[in-house]
């Protein structure tokens, strides 16, 4: 099954908020960790059980950056504890989390990946054992088309989410005290910035000929309003019917970029006709 979001900012969300709840078709919204650090907008996700179906970069940039430069692991305690505390803020209001990792995989120089990418997964595997009160899922994000000429971030997250979903179980026993591994491993979520590319049908077939899905946990559509950008019912029509002929069991994430005050309803309202196309 499908689950359909609309991505909100935090300054307007009670006005996202009031579009969402007036719509039935929309499973839940994306956003990102300083929303729920607002307590009358979490109380109101919450007593109106609205699902955060994708929380954006549980990591800040700065977060990231201190996690780059630490110099061992025990200089990452200080970010285990910021997301442990960012994780909980958002199951204490939403049952259903999922949460983007941005470790702005392209920028490591290949000569630094493997030391790089052990720490990482160092991380990413404590994240996991982390004792949450609901399931959750933890996203690399990639985008596409790929940002500059030869990036391997695409690579590199696979590579990653192969890596965790490798782990004998005998470790996740030994090394991080618990008795079975996460229901939820981790997995990519796929920023499309279609307007990028060339044809739109050829970002499909270069998708479905590249990309296993199972490594799949969410995709993204980006548009930007003030440019005059929109997504295309026949394109998405496209999409939901390829994501259906494969069970694609994720999200997918409408993001609406520089939406002005005016046009939050329509642009809700639009997002909800094109959830339909993924039903």
């Amino acid at each position: 099954m499908i689950s359909t979001g609309i991505s909100i900012d935090t300054e307007r969300a009670n006005a996202w908020l009031d579009s969402f709840q007036k719509q039935r078709i929309l499973s839940g919204i994306s956003c990102k960790p300083e929303l729920f650090q607002q307590k009358p907008l979490a109380e109101r996700i919450a007593a109106n059980n609205i699902q955060c179906i994708l929380l954006q970069e549980v990591t800040s940039e700065d977060t990231e950056s201190l996690f780059t430069l630490a110099a061992s692991a025990n200089g990452d305690k200080p970010l285990h504890a910021g997301i442990y505390r960012t994780m909980h803020a958002a199951f204490n209001f939403s049952a259903a989390c999922n949460f983007t990792v941005p470790f702005r995989l392209d920028r490591i120089d290949e000569s630094e990946w493997e030391a790089r990418s052990g720490r990482i997964m160092e991380l990413l595997t404590t994240m996991l054992s982390a004792p949450m009160s609901h399931d959750f899922s933890l996203q690399l994000p990639v985008q596409l088309p790929r940002p500059f000429p030869n990036s391997a971030e695409l690579e590199r997250a696979l590579e990653l989410c192969e890596k965790v979903s490798t782990i004998p179980k005998e470790r996740w026993d030994d090394s991080f005290g618990i008795a079975e591994m996460p229901p939820l491993l981790v997995q990519a979520s796929l920023s499309l910035c279609v307007h990028i590319h060339p044809d739109d049908n050829s970002m499909l077939e270069a998708f479905a000929s590249a990309i296993p899905l199972e490594s799949v946990a969410s995709i993204v559509f980006h548009y930007d309003i003030a440019a005059g950008e929109t997504l295309f019912d026949d394109e998405q029509q496209q999409w939901g019917d390829f994501l259906k002929s494969k069970s694609f069991n994720g999200n997918v994430v409408f993001n609406p970029v520089s939406c002005p005050d005016s046009r939050i309803p329509e642009i809700c309202d639009d997002a909800s006709a094109w959830a339909v196309m993924y039903s």
